[in-house]
């Protein structure tokens, strides 16, 4: 027995094990398939909620711009997404990033760099609308990608969290859905100026039409066939094992490939929710998960009940925080450089949605790192 824990470890904690290759064991008997509960996780981590607000948009008629109780609960939903969601999950991320001693120990360096790079860039987007423009644009590209290779890691989290060991060809089939379809929104992006958006907070954005349709119709074909390659390997490993690829997990990918190629995104109405209540509700739900178990899980609560410690005084607190951090960086800031100084108040507010974004997108990477031995084992 005692060799046998030993094996068990050295595998789990070899530095060039990837999260789905051959030799990842994972034998906890207290291992919990969610992240936080069945219904959170569907709702916030695999896209259900983003769906249910999609169609009842539809279905009711929100739309913004009017005066309307439907214009009005669509902005109520916006603020809270917003708030709660949105610069929360960013300023939880930053806690992480500058607060934790092994990430800053590996990766200070980089960070400093990015951090370095991001000030610098603030006073040429406050002076400078074509400036700014130019880096909302390599922002909005950069986005894409953060929205969905988070899904994917979330996805590798539903994988190893219900022992759905995945082979090197099953794991790249997996991956090959998310690259493809980042690479359909980027060309897509580069194809049609109007997916790629002319003006963000009233500065008019750069247009790059680089790519020619029939370049974007053979990039959309690929990611087609990547999704069906995917489907084919899920019904195959069903038929010959009887292992059912993880619901939650093949949830996750249908709401990311259904919200871009059916052009969820492209909805002006929309925008702002998708990001609240699918990528930043997700990132938080991952957050929570992981500081929670980090601090310690009271004794004898099992692994299916962590969601009760949601409603604690400590985790209201934290959010509490989270959601004032966040207003003071992309609302109190903006508004004293209006009030204060005399800068645009739209110019200020894109500045601080696209600076303080990149930053995160940027050092975020580092932090979550599943073949991080410490931080797969907190996570999953």
């Amino acid at each position: 027995m005692s060799t046998k824990l030993t094996t068990i470890h050295e595998t789990m904690t070899r530095s060039d094990t990837l999260p789905f290759s051959t030799g990842l064991v994972e034998e906890k008997s207290e291992t919990y398939g969610w992240i936080l509960h069945p219904v959170i996780d569907l709702m916030f981590c695999c896209g259900g909620l983003v769906w249910i607000l999609y169609f009842a948009c539809g279905a009711l008629g929100l739309r913004s711009g009017t005066s309307s109780p439907q214009s009005f609960a669509l902005w109520a939903l916006w603020i809270i997404g917003v708030h709660c969601f949105s610069n929360a999950h960013s300023t939880a991320s930053w806690q992480r990033v500058f607060f934790d001693k092994d990430v800053m120990q590996k990766s200070g360096r980089y960070i400093a760099l990015c951090t370095a790079v991001c000030l610098a860039l603030i006073p040429c987007c406050l002076f400078n609308a074509e400036a700014a423009g130019c880096v909302v644009r390599v922002y909005l590209f950069i986005l894409v990608k953060h929205f969905v290779m988070q899904s994917y890691g979330v996805v590798s989290i539903y994988c190893m969290k219900r022992n759905y060991k995945l082979s090197v060809n099953e794991r790249k089939i997996v991956q090959s859905v998310f690259h493809a379809m980042l690479w359909y929104v980027v060309a897509r992006m580069l194809t049609y100026p109007f997916y790629a958006g002319t003006e963000f907070f009233h500065v008019a954005l750069p247009t790059i039409q680089l790519i020619p349709e029939w370049l974007f119709n053979i990039v959309q074909a690929g990611m087609i066939a990547c999704v069906l390659t995917f489907v084919g390997m899920v019904i195959r490993r069903y038929v010959k094992t009887k292992e059912l690829f993880p619901l939650p997990a093949l949830f996750l990918i249908v709401s990311t490939v259904g919200i871009y190629f059916m052009q969820v995104t492209t909805e002006p109405t929309f925008g702002i929710l998708l990001a609240a209540y699918y990528h930043g509700s997700q990132n938080l739900a991952v957050i929570f998960a992981y500081e929670m178990k980090k601090k310690g899980l009271p004794e004898n609560l099992p692994a299916s009940r962590i969601a009760s410690q949601l409603l604690t005084r400590t985790n209201g607190k934290y959010f509490l925080i989270l959601i004032t951090i966040g207003i003071a960086l992309y609302v109190v800031i903006p508004r004293v450089l209006c009030t204060g100084f005399g800068i645009n108040f739209d110019l200020a507010t894109l500045t601080a949605l696209t600076i303080f974004g990149s930053h995160h997108i940027l050092t975020e990477s580092v932090a979550w790192r599943l073949r991080d031995p410490k931080v797969r084992q907190l996570l999953i």
